[in-house]
């Protein structure tokens, strides 16, 4: 999407930053809370419950709309 220039205008390079970053953040994440669950469950389902809050606060708004306007 980013190469083939089908991003809205206002979505800035720096919202395509972070976005890349929270993905690669929760591949890892994710790693870890499935290996977490072969020795406890409950962790490793909290764990992956928790990239919920990430994915919801990242919320893929640009800069502009993430300030309230």
């Amino acid at each position: 999407m980013v190469r083939g220039g089908l991003l809205r205008p206002e979505v800035t390079a720096e919202t395509v930053s972070n976005v890349r970053r929270a993905y690669y953040v929760g591949v890892l994440v994710y790693a870890a809370a499935a290996g977490l669950a072969f020795v406890r469950p409950a962790l490793g389902l909290l764990l992956n419950v928790s990239l919920w809050v990430v994915w919801i606060r990242l919320g893929y708004r640009d800069a502009e709309s993430s300030s309230g306007r």
